[in-house]
């Protein structure tokens, strides 16, 4: 709508904020939210996330991080395919920071 509108003056800065908010979302939130209840590691959840953008738009974007953690729990019944469970999974514990933020909102609602 900047480029349309005329003002070239207002492209710039509405790139610049489309980018960061998919930059935070994409990194920050998309992983902490579903990769801690899927058990994903969190690059692999910013591939799922890619990937399913790709193939199937939108849709795919919320379906394949649950196709992976299904993946990942397949891979980690079949002991041939141990390492590739081993690869997908979120080992490293939650930073303190972060705890302590879930701490803070989960004190509020009780």
């Amino acid at each position: 709508m900047a480029l349309v509108s005329g003002s070239s003056g207002q492209v710039l800065p509405t790139v610049g904020i489309m980018v960061a908010a998919q930059v935070i979302d994409n990194n920050i939130i998309e992983p902490l939210v579903m990769g801690a209840n899927l058990n994903l590691s969190p690059i692999f959840t910013i591939v799922a996330v890619v990937l399913g953008e790709l193939i199937w738009g939108v849709p795919g974007m919320i379906l394949f991080e649950p196709l992976f953690a299904i993946i990942r729990i397949i891979c980690s019944h079949v002991p041939a395919l141990h390492p590739y469970a081993f690869l997908l999974e979120d080992e490293v514990e939650e930073p303190q920071w972060l705890q302590k933020l879930k701490h803070a909102f989960s004190r509020n609602k009780t």
